[in-house]
C-alpha cells in the first residue's frame, strides 16, 4: 500500500535526505512528502522548496504542530513555516538589488569562503558536517552565480571581493 504521507529528516543514518526527496520526486505519481528537519538555513530551505516538498516542519515546533501539519500535507495542502515565509521574503528583497555574489546564500558564501582557503571537498564536508556531494552541489551553485568555471577563479572572486561578501 501507497503511504498518505513521506515525513523524513533531510539527514539520515546512511541516506542524503536532498537524495530521497528527489527521488521520491522522480516517480510517476509521487507520494505527498513533509520534511522534518532541525536544518532552518536559507541554503537547506531553498533545496527543498526547489525539490518541491509538499512541507516543512522544524523539529523544534511542539510535537501537536507536527501532527497537524501531517494532517494538512495529507488532505493536499502545502505547510511552511513562519521561518520559511521570512526567509522568502528576505530573500525576494536581496534579490531586487543583487548583484552576483549577492545570489549567495550563507552556506555557498561559507564554501566559497573554505575555497578560498585552499580547502578540499573532504575537508569542507567535515567542518560544515555536509556529505562531500552536497559540497559539490554548493560549489556548482557557486560557479554558476558567480559566472566562473572552478575553484581557482571562485576563490580569486572571493579574495577580489570579501568585503562585500
Amino acid at each position: 500500500r501507497r503511504p498518505d504521507v513521506v515525513v523524513m529528516d533531510l539527514h539520515m543514518p546512511g541516506m542524503d535526505g536532498f537524495a530521497v526527496l528527489k527521488h521520491i520526486r522522480s516517480r510517476p505519481l509521487p507520494v505527498r512528502t513533509l520534511v522534518l528537519t532541525a536544518l532552518a538555513d536559507g541554503e537547506s530551505l531553498q533545496r527543498v522548496i526547489e525539490l518541491e516538498a509538499d512541507g516543512i516542519v522544524l523539529k523544534t515546533e511542539p510535537p501537536r504542530q507536527t501532527v497537524e501539519a501531517i494532517r494538512q500535507v495529507a488532505a493536499g495542502q502545502v505547510v511552511y513555516p513562519r521561518a520559511v515565509h521570512n526567509w522568502l521574503l528576505r530573500r525576494a528583497n536581496r534579490r531586487r538589488t543583487a548583484g552576483p555574489s549577492d545570489a549567495l546564500s550563507d552556506r555557498e558564501r561559507e564554501v566559497l569562503k573554505l575555497v578560498a582557503a585552499g580547502k578540499s571537498n573532504q575537508e569542507m564536508a567535515a567542518r560544515l558536517h555536509l556529505s562531500p556531494n552536497t559540497v559539490k552541489y554548493h560549489l556548482q551553485n557557486i560557479y554558476r552565480k558567480l559566472q566562473v568555471n572552478n575553484r581557482t577563479e571562485a576563490a580569486n572572486y572571493y579574495l577580489q571581493n570579501k568585503h562585500r561578501l
